[in-house]
C-alpha cells in the first residue's frame, strides 16, 4: 500500500490511471481504482496499478520518497521525469547513462534542465517507504537542486 498525501498526487495518479487504460469515473477526485480515502484525509494506494500503468508507458524504474512528496521515473534512452514537492514541480530532463559507483555498490544518474539539477544514486538494498511501510529492492537518493532527498524504488522491466 503507497501512500498519496495530496489531491495533486492523487489527481495526477488517476491521470496516470486514465492514460493506462482503467476505468476511472469522470470528475471523481476522491477516488478511483485501487485508491481509497483515509479517516485523516489522506488519499492511499491499495494496488499496484500505479506502478504497472508506469511499466505500460515504458518506465524502467520507478523510485519514491516522502516528506515532501517526490517520483522519479526512468524512462530508458529517453528522459527523466522528475515530480517533486507534492506535485508542485514537475519536469523531464534528458536522459542520463547510469555510471556504476563500484565503492558504494550503486548507480548514478546525473542530468539537468536550465532550472533545475538531478543526481539520483541508486542502491540495491532493501527499503522501506516511511509513510506506507511497503518494500522495495532499492534505496535512492535524490539531488534535487541544493536538497537531498531519500526514498526506494523498483525496476519495471
Amino acid at each position: 500500500m503507497h501512500r498519496i498525501t495530496t489531491r495533486a498526487t492523487l489527481t495526477i495518479t488517476l491521470i496516470s490511471l486514465a492514460c493506462a487504460g482503467a476505468d476511472v469515473p469522470a470528475g471523481d477526485a476522491e477516488a478511483g481504482p485501487g485508491i481509497r480515502e483515509t479517516d485523516e484525509g489522506e488519499f492511499v494506494e491499495t494496488s499496484g496499478a500505479v506502478w504497472e500503468a508506469a511499466r505500460q508507458r515504458g518506465v524502467s524504474f520507478r523510485a519514491v520518497g516522502q516528506e515532501p512528496g517526490w517520483v522519479v521515473e526512468l524512462y530508458p534512452d529517453q528522459r527523466i521525469h522528475v515530480l517533486a514537492d507534492y506535485g508542485t514541480v514537475e519536469f523531464d530532463a534528458p536522459w542520463a547513462e547510469p555510471v556504476p559507483d563500484e565503492e558504494e555498490e550503486s548507480v548514478v544518474y546525473t542530468t539537468s534542465t536550465p532550472e533545475h539539477s538531478v543526481r539520483m544514486i541508486v542502491t540495491e538494498v532493501p527499503c522501506t517507504d516511511t509513510m506506507s511501510g511497503e518494500g522495495f529492492t532499492h534505496a535512492v537518493v535524490l539531488e534535487l537542486d541544493e536538497r537531498v532527498l531519500y526514498g526506494c524504488g523498483r525496476s519495471l522491466q
